[in-house]
C-alpha cells in the first residue's frame, strides 16, 4: 500500500470534516436567526393587534376572564352608601355612574363657550385643508362608498337593538342599496335629522381587571345597529385620508399608518438615553374620566 495515498485520503477527510463543521455552524446560526426573526415578527404583530377590539381580543378576554356576573357593586361616588347586592340596587348604581359619565359638562353659558372656541381655538389652528380636499369630504355619498364600507365591516358581530346583522345588509345589498343611498344622502346633503331610534344602542359591560365591585373596572361596549355602523364607516373612510394631514404626528393612536406602540418605544428610548447623558426626565400619564368633555 502506498503511504502517500493514505496521507492524501486523511487530509481530504479532515478537509471534509472542517467543511462540514463550518456548514453545520452556518446552518445552526441560520436556524437561530430565523427563529429570532419570526419571534420579532410575532411580537410586532402582537403589539399592533393586541388591543384591537376584534374576535381574537375577545377570545383572549374569555380565556383570561370566564363569563363574569356582577354580583355586587360599590357606590360609585358616595362611599358612605351600602354595597349594592340586589339586581335593582346594582342597576341604580350603574345608572348613576353612567348618567354622570355621559352628561355634558359646561363651565359657562353656551354663548361664551362658542365665542371662546371661535376666537381662541379655531382661529389658532394653522393647518387648513385645500379647497379640493374640502369638496371631496363634502360631496354626496356614492354607492361605491357604501359597498366598500360594507365589504370592510366584519361579520359575526353581536346584534344591536334592531336585530339586523351586517350579513343581512351584505346579502341584500342589491335590494337595499337604493334605500340606503337615499337615506344617507338625505341626512348628509339635506341636513335632515336622523331618526331618534337610529342611534339607539344596547349597552353591555365586560369585566376587565381589578375589583369586580368597582364599576370603573368594567369595559362598556355599545352594540349599535348595522345601518348606523355602515353610515359611520362610510364617513370614517372619508376622514381617514385627511386625518394624517390635520392631526399632528405626535398623536400616534387612531390614525391610519400610525401605531400607539410608537410612543411606547419612544418612551423606552428616552429612559435609556437619559441616564447616559445625565438628563432629568419626567413622564406624566393622565387618565381622564369624561376625557371628551375636559380636553379640547
Amino acid at each position: 500500500m502506498d503511504l502517500g495515498d493514505d496521507l492524501a485520503t486523511k487530509e481530504e477527510e479532515e478537509e471534509w470534516w472542517m467543511e462540514w463543521a463550518a456548514l453545520k455552524a452556518e446552518w445552526d446560526d441560520w436556524h437561530i436567526n430565523d427563529a429570532e426573526l419570526w419571534g420579532l415578527r410575532n411580537k410586532s404583530q402582537w403589539i399592533i393587534a393586541a388591543e384591537r377590539i376584534s374576535k381574537s381580543f375577545f377570545r383572549r378576554l374569555c380565556l383570561k376572564h370566564p363569563a363574569s356576573i356582577m354580583l355586587a357593586l360599590d357606590p360609585p361616588f358616595d362611599h358612605q352608601r351600602p354595597v349594592a347586592e340586589s339586581t335593582h340596587a346594582i342597576l341604580d348604581y350603574a345608572q348613576d355612574y353612567y348618567s354622570y359619565l355621559f352628561s355634558e359638562e359646561q363651565s359657562g353659558p353656551q354663548e361664551d363657550i362658542t365665542h371662546y372656541l371661535e376666537n381662541d381655538v379655531w382661529t389658532k389652528i394653522a393647518i387648513k385643508l385645500e379647497a379640493t380636499d374640502k369638496q371631496d369630504l363634502e360631496r354626496p355619498i356614492t354607492q361605491e362608498e357604501i359597498l366598500h364600507a360594507l365589504a370592510d365591516m366584519p361579520s359575526g358581530k353581536a346584534l344591536g337593538p334592531g336585530g339586523m346583522p351586517v350579513e343581512h345588509l351584505k346579502t341584500c345589498a342589491h335590494i337595499l342599496m337604493p334605500h340606503l343611498l337615499e337615506g344617507f344622502n338625505s341626512v348628509w346633503e339635506n341636513a335632515q335629522e336622523l331618526p331618534k331610534d337610529f342611534g339607539l344602542a344596547t349597552i353591555i359591560l365586560v369585566y376587565k381587571k381589578g375589583s369586580p365591585k368597582d364599576i370603573r373596572n368594567w369595559r362598556l361596549i355599545s352594540l349599535l345597529s348595522a345601518p348606523y355602523k355602515l353610515l359611520a364607516k362610510v364617513l370614517a373612510n372619508r376622514l381617514t385620508t385627511q386625518l394624517p394631514v390635520l392631526i399632528d404626528n405626535t398623536q400616534t393612536g387612531f390614525i391610519l399608518g400610525r401605531h400607539i406602540h410608537t410612543s411606547v418605544l419612544l418612551a423606552r428610548q428616552v429612559l435609556w438615553h437619559a441616564p447616559r447623558q445625565d438628563l432629568f426626565v419626567a413622564f406624566v400619564l393622565l387618565d381622564f374620566e369624561k376625557a371628551y368633555d375636559r380636553v379640547a
